[in-house]
């Protein structure tokens, strides 16, 4: 662990690889959660009301 560290602050080059990859790697966690327990909720309770969209959002009426 001592070494990641030490190759990750011998360079700004080296920092921003390794934030750029954890950051990545942390959004592609939370996109599958999210996208996971949609598609529980859609499982359980069928696909969204009329007044929502896919997300869950209200739908304004249109006129």
């Amino acid at each position: 662990m001592m070494t990641l560290f030490q190759f990750a602050f011998s360079s700004l080059w080296h920092f921003f690889g390794i934030a750029f990859l954890l950051i990545t790697v942390e959004i592609m966690l939370v996109t599958m959660w999210k996208h996971f327990f949609r598609f529980l909720i859609i499982r359980k309770h069928g696909y969204p009301p009329p007044h929502c969209n896919i997300d869950g959002n209200s739908v304004e009426a249109e006129e």
